[in-house]
């Protein structure tokens, strides 16, 4: 190989493998350690229920549609956290 590629190569070499050679000191591997936060305790209150859907507007255009389609995501996302809660 001639030195002007050889350098370049061995550039693109280091980069690529950089950071594989490395391991914990201890023999440990990163799966030993617990990386998952427990969830909090209690339980959510969802005090109105599960909620109706919404009305659909009598003129339909951006605006309308637009809350419409905002409330009626709003309340089903809702209403399944209240299902689930409610049935645990």
């Amino acid at each position: 190989m001639r030195p002007r590629t050889a350098l370049p190569a061995v550039l693109v070499l280091a980069l690529v493998t950089a950071g594989c050679t490395g391991a914990p000191t201890d023999g440990s591997t990163a799966t030993d350690t617990p990386t998952a936060t427990p969830l909090p305790s209690g339980d959510a209150h969802f005090p109105d229920g599960p909620k109706e859907r919404p009305d659909r507007p009598s003129t339909l255009n951006a605006a309308t549609v637009r809350e419409y389609v905002r409330t009626h995501e709003y309340r089903y996302a809702y209403n399944s956290l209240w299902l689930t809660s409610s049935s645990a």
